[in-house]
């Protein structure tokens, strides 16, 4: 009978620099008070008013608004995948769970 295989596959490897060049990057920090910003602002300018916008300020929040999530979705993009290259470490843990919290906290603003 053989013995375990010791030549598992290993994982997948990615290259996240083209999202972040590290969870402490500056680029992510002014990503997350920018769009911190942004949420706020949007929601003092737009909350309740949607329906009274012609179709030009309407597409003009839309726009807004899509800007806003791709870059909540490249932060969370971030956090997820180096969170799912190194599932056994917990500062990796933290700091996923940190983006999420964050991630959360701005998308509430604009509910």
């Amino acid at each position: 009978m053989p013995g375990p295989d010791t030549h598992a596959p290993s994982l997948p490897e990615w290259d996240l620099s083209d999202l972040y060049p590290g969870a402490q990057s500056p680029a992510l920090g002014a990503d997350l008070d920018r769009a911190e910003r942004s949420a706020r602002d949007f929601a003092t300018r737009c909350a309740g008013k949607l329906a009274a916008l012609d179709g030009a300020a309407l597409a003009g929040a839309i726009a807004e608004y899509e800007r806003l999530q791709e870059v909540l979705g490249r932060v969370m993009s971030y956090a997820q995948l180096q969170h799912a290259t190194a599932l056994n470490d917990p500062e990796v843990g933290r700091f996923s769970q940190s983006m999420r919290e964050c991630v959360t906290d701005i998308s509430t603003v604009l509910l």
